[in-house]
């Protein structure tokens, strides 16, 4: 006779969402996603940004050009130009693709140029793209650390000796391992120097999705969706890191998107990868 007391697990329907960051998806709050509130006074005197680029003053207007060379002493015959604002954005732009190339220069440079575009065209609209996707496929896919939440996923999978479906028990054994791992981000050192670092320098929210899980005796094969949003903004605190400070692409970034007469949008950036797990069930 069977205790009604008793509590079995109960089967959950897939797909079933398995965690969840803090930070918000869509969050247009975000002290990155702000745009064209800052004056020149506030970037020139507060942020330091009197110099920001090398051949032209984009407070003034005025190009400089250098017709007997850029060495130094080539640099007392100058020539100077005059140049309207929309000529001053155009200007900036060529040269933020420009600086990319030291950060972009092994691998993903094409993909930081797209975003580059979208800044200048997107008008803020969301953007995705798969060479962006495959990348975020392959960073959560080679990640063989004990702390990545993939790994965590198949722990927590392994370690249910009485697995035979998916209940609120292993989902909550689930949520605890990853609560407890690394999520993907590309801070790797090789992503410093692919394009894929300045490209999403930080994942903002991520959400993890168990599609399915098939069990056949101890072996189960679970299919796991990961949802993963950037923002493709600067906020004071970017700014004010000394790396970031003296890089001039940021220094470029920095004033296109924050300077009142400016005020280039920032955006979501969307990338989403499925991955399948495989593994065994640990024995009673």
């Amino acid at each position: 006779m069977t205790d009604s007391s008793i509590s079995l697990p109960c089967e959950l329907q897939l797909p079933n969402v398995l965690f969840t960051t803090q930070h918000r998806f869509d969050d247009g709050y975000a002290e990155d996603m702000h745009c064209g509130d800052l004056s020149e006074k506030v970037l020139r005197q507060h942020y330091l940004l009197d110099s920001v680029s090398e051949s032209f003053d984009p407070w003034t207007g005025e190009k400089r050009r250098y017709p007997f060379g850029t060495h130094a002493l080539a640099r007392p015959a100058i020539i100077k130009e005059r140049v309207n604002y929309q000529d001053v954005s155009r200007l900036l732009f060529d040269e933020m693709r420009k600086h990319s190339r030291v950060a972009s220069f092994f691998g993903h440079r094409a993909l930081f140029l797209r975003l580059v575009n979208h800044l200048q065209n997107g008008n803020g609209r969301p953007f995705s793209d798969s060479l962006l996707n495959f990348a975020y496929a392959n960073l959560i896919r080679n990640d063989r650390s004990k702390k990545s939440a993939l790994n965590g996923i198949k722990i927590a999978l392994s370690e249910d000796t009485d697995l035979k479906y998916f209940s609120d028990k292993i989902r909550h054994s689930i949520a605890i391992e990853i609560s407890d791992s690394y999520l993907p981000k590309f801070d790797r050192w090789i992503d410093c120097v692919n394009g894929l670092g300045i490209s999403v320098h930080d994942v903002h929210a991520t959400q993890i999705t168990l599609m399915a899980l098939r069990i056949e005796g101890r072996k189960f094969t679970a299919k796991v969706h990961f949802k993963g949003q950037d923002h493709f903004g600067l906020d004071d605190r970017d700014m004010m890191k000394p790396r970031y400070h003296n890089m001039p692409i940021f220094r470029i970034w920095f004033l296109l998107q924050r300077w009142e007469k400016m005020g280039f949008k920032p955006f979501m950036v969307n990338m989403e990868a499925t991955v399948e797990i495989h593994g065994e069930k640990a024995e009673k």
